[in-house]
């Protein structure tokens, strides 16, 4: 069976945004999601280590103790619910997102500068329509250049440019935004310093930062990690798990947590 096939699990849906999620889970590229990679990729720090073996194992329904492109598409397009249509809506942008960066790349430099001109102006805008409608933040706005690397100064900005031949390593960023019962307040903190003494033993957590705002009475955390992976295999400890219990008895709502990667080289050149 073909791989889209394998994500074809119901006619009249196509996820092919699984292939992509079993890819990304898929570290060594050897076909099959280990139970190693999968608590990796997909612990989320409340289910626990058992209820991720027993997860493990219900979508592993062919007993090898490896999750295949098929296994994964089926376990989750059978428990879609109401989340279908966005997520069909999903693997249709993602497949015509595809279709038009393959034509993009078959065609831009056949073009004359103005056609060039136009390709570089719409994927820019639907790259910020895009963007705009997920709420993130915009800190993709490099373009390609012929140079491998450039280094411009106006005025106090620094604009740095990169065309690199490989990925380079990221660290992670994570935000976690509180609100904190007033009444809980001096509770929350004492839990929140045992967590920060607890983290300098955690040698993939690079920092720590903790704001508090008297005029909201919320908390933001700041953490940054050494990698995606790090911090994944983080959420499921016993330190983590031990603040999250605490922070249901202190706060007013569930805690907002955002992810950014940003280059390591720039966690590097940083004074911390």
């Amino acid at each position: 069976m073909s791989a889209d096939k394998d994500c074809q699990t119901k006619s009249e849906v196509d996820l092919c945004i699984f292939k992509d999620i079993f890819r990304r889970a898929d570290k060594n590229d050897d076909g099959a999601i280990s139970w190693t990679e999968f608590v990796s990729y997909f612990s989320d720090g409340i289910v626990t280590d058992d209820g991720m073996r027993n997860l493990f194992n219900e979508i592993d329904s062919h007993n090898t103790n490896n999750i295949d492109t098929h296994e994964l598409c089926i376990y989750f397009t059978e428990r879609l619910g109401s989340h279908e249509p966005v997520f069909e809506s999903a693997g249709s942008l993602c497949r015509a997102v595809s279709a038009s960066v393959k034509s993009l790349a078959e065609t831009h430099a056949r073009k004359p500068p103005a056609a060039q001109f136009v390709d570089r102006f719409l994927l820019r805008e639907m790259c910020a329509h895009l963007e705009a409608q997920l709420q993130v933040a915009r800190l993709q706005r490099l373009l390609d250049r012929l140079e491998s690397r450039t280094a411009l100064v106006t005025g106090r900005t620094r604009i740095e440019e990169a065309v690199l031949d490989e990925d380079e390593a990221m660290i992670l960023i994570v935000r976690r935004r509180l609100a904190v019962q007033e009444e809980q307040l001096a509770s929350f903190l004492s839990a929140v310093r045992k967590y920060s003494s607890q983290l300098e033993g955690v040698t993939s957590c690079l920092l720590l930062s903790i704001r508090q705002y008297r005029s909201t009475g919320s908390v933001t955390l700041y953490e940054f990690w050494e990698s995606l992976g790090s911090w994944r295999k983080f959420l499921p400890s016993p330190v983590s798990r031990d603040l999250r219990r605490a922070l249901v008895d202190c706060t007013d709502a569930p805690e907002s947590t955002d992810t950014m990667l940003m280059p390591s080289s720039w966690w590097k050149n940083m004074d911390h």
